[in-house]
């Protein structure tokens, strides 16, 4: 990524692929960051399309929700990877049981949507 940001014809690419070659991630410090950005993707294209505005957005809410529901749900395979956390309880919610295991990112799936009647 930054040899390709270094070699970009984009001056502003290029300047910005010089300060991440100087900050010095690691090739797993990379691969986490393109993890997250994948994960946050849903929630940021969400936040855009919300935060307009010109226009009213109460239509466009639930479509969104349904949207970072669909996206941060796991899939089948990794279902054995998923690790359920219950973020109604405040006691619990930001327990350390909430961990990376072996280097890997768990898939945390949020229970209780209809508890929460904005989910509906």
């Amino acid at each position: 990524m930054i040899t390709t940001l270094c070699i970009d014809s984009d001056k502003q690419a290029k300047k910005d692929g010089k300060q991440l070659k100087d900050i010095n991630l690691t090739e797993d410090e990379w691969n986490a960051i393109s993890e997250l950005i994948s994960i946050l993707e849903p929630f940021a294209n969400a936040t855009e399309l919300l935060g307009g505005s010109q226009y009213v957005t109460v239509s466009f809410m639930y479509p969104a929700i349904n949207v970072i529901i669909k996206d941060v749900k796991p899939s089948n395979s990794n279902s054995n990877e998923v690790e359920v956390v219950d973020f109604t309880e405040p006691n619990t919610a930001f327990d350390d049981d909430v961990k990376i295991a072996n280097n890997q990112l768990i898939h945390h799936k949020i229970v209780n949507f209809k508890s929460q009647k904005c989910f509906i």
